[in-house]
């Protein structure tokens, strides 16, 4: 890809566009659904392969996070398109897991 071509909808080039850094060889980046805006891999996750698919791992695939404040549950959650909440309590109800499948699914 042409890193440096002009869009003509923003007259940016497209790494002025998505701030890739053509500093950085090679210059490797993910896009699509997740995440919605395409989003440069770190130099130091280009190391090895299995560095690289981690990184690219902990983009794409959907994970549980621990929210610890009001502020951080914003953040981390109501901002996004998609979210869930699950409270911890004790082990799931069948129901609920097959709910959280099919979330997963319907969203992916």
């Amino acid at each position: 890809m042409d890193c440096n071509h002009v869009l003509a909808s923003s007259g940016k080039s497209i790494a002025e566009r998505f701030e890739l850094n053509l500093k950085q060889r090679p210059t490797i980046f993910v896009g699509g659904k997740i995440p919605s805006q395409p989003k440069q891999i770190p130099s130091q996750h280009l190391k090895t392969g299995n560095m690289l698919l981690k990184a690219l791992r902990n983009l794409l695939e959907p994970r549980a996070i621990k929210i610890e404040s009001a502020k951080n549950l914003k953040a981390k959650c109501l901002n996004k398109p998609f979210c869930a909440i699950l409270l911890k309590g004790g082990p799931p109800e069948p129901y609920v897991k097959t709910a959280m499948k099919v979330s997963d699914t319907h969203h992916s």
